[in-house]
């Protein structure tokens, strides 16, 4: 029987400590500093992006950002689109758009091709890295450096940090924005900051009996063979970052959905007893009422089912497992949090089946995947500019 690893936990409960020092190292002040007031005043357009956990940063942002900048016009883009493939009308006016590109390492090919186009097309640009001096921080307009300092050890949980590291400053940066904006003011503004940290430091305390729990359902579902996740507006986020996860910690078959579409096409997924699902069931969502019917239709397939939620059990029908999670008062915020009893999951199942990092038994970067040099050329591809 596979013995509880609490590896993953002892590097989750220092996410408290971690965000509390971003968001003290970057005070209102020093967004002042980095970026003129007139480049959020005259902003009409917003186009976050990113690869892999980058891009789930990316839909978690979304949502936040039309909030904060009372903007519609804003976009969560695949850093290869946002390279190769996204338009520019004639009589649109590039500097009047926002381009977040965010990379940990900032190195990736297509990150690196997002920023020099949109850089070269007059958009004002913003690298969000943990490294300054290479990269997508070299043609950016301005460069928001990861901070928090490495309070883990790059192993499975160094995702779980880097995201956390592109969310946060993203929040902070998007806040100044909303008062640049005249949306929110400068006392709304410090509130939101500490509506941010309480949040964060809410997890603390229930980890430990999360991660438990993640790990006495990983036994009942020991013989899954793939997993769905489920996520709507906010929850997207975390059904995508789960998804990750899964493919990282267990090399299985996983895809991310919402729950209408989950209806038209997961729906006829065959042999549902060996699939399991994960639903994210925020509180206040707008999408809520068809979160719950489709959790409702899921069980029906005989699938086994995860929802991670903040609402009463009550609101959930009998015989599927439920785990309940702080709450905050700022929706925009949940994605920031929520994907954890996936992530904890995954690596409960991924230990029981002797799985390491990347699917293997061995260190970081060790995997089959990594074993063929310059086999997926995330950092060795082409770089191509189409104009």
């Amino acid at each position: 029987m596979y013995e509880r690893d609490l590896s993953e936990l002892n590097d989750l409960v220092k996410l408290g400590d971690f965000v509390k020092k971003i968001v003290g190292d970057y005070p209102f002040e020093k967004f002042e500093e980095l970026v003129p007031a007139e480049v959020f005043e005259k902003a009409e357009r917003v186009i976050i992006t990113g690869n892999g956990d980058s891009y789930s940063a990316s839909l978690a942002l979304r949502p936040f950002f039309m909030k904060a900048l009372d903007m519609g016009n804003v976009a969560a883009e695949r850093a290869i689109d946002v390279g190769r493939t996204l338009y520019f009308a004639k009589r649109e006016d590039p500097s009047k758009t926002l381009v977040f590109v965010i990379s940990s390492s900032g190195t990736g090919c297509r990150v690196m091709e997002a920023i020099q186009r949109m850089t070269k097309h007059g958009c004002n640009t913003f690298a969000v890295t943990n490294e300054t001096e290479k990269g997508i921080a070299l043609d950016a307009k301005y460069v928001l450096q990861e901070t928090g300092g490495k309070m883990y050890e790059y192993r499975y949980s160094g995702q779980n940090f880097t995201y956390t590291n592109a969310m946060v400053m993203l929040y902070l940066v998007g806040l100044y924005g909303s008062v640049v904006r005249g949306v929110i003011t400068r006392e709304d503004e410090a509130h939101l900051r500490e509506e941010l940290v309480r949040y964060v430091e809410s997890y603390m305390p229930v980890l430990d009996a999360v991660d438990k729990q993640m790990y006495d359902l990983s036994f009942k579902w020991s013989d899954t063979v793939c997993y769905d996740f489920i996520g709507t507006g906010v929850d997207i986020a975390a059904a995508y970052f789960g998804s990750a996860k899964f493919f990282e910690y267990c090399g299985t078959a996983n895809m991310y959905t919402d729950s209408e579409d989950w209806n038209h096409l997961n729906f006829f997924m065959r042999d549902r007893e060996k699939v399991g699902t994960c639903i994210a069931a925020s509180k206040n969502n707008p999408a809520i009422s068809r979160t719950l019917e489709t959790l409702c239709a899921v069980q029906k397939t005989g699938s086994r089912i995860l929802a991670a939620t903040e609402l009463d059990e009550s609101e959930f029908p009998e015989g599927i497992d439920i785990v309940k999670l702080p709450d905050t008062s700022v929706l925009e915020f949940k994605p920031l949090m929520n994907y954890i009893p996936f992530t904890l999951l995954g690596f409960h199942i991924a230990r029981g089946r002797n799985l390491g990092f990347f699917t293997t038994d061995s260190n970081f970067q060790n995997s089959p995947r990594f074993a063929e040099p310059d086999m997926n050329k995330i950092k060795t591809g082409k770089i191509v500019y189409i104009d």
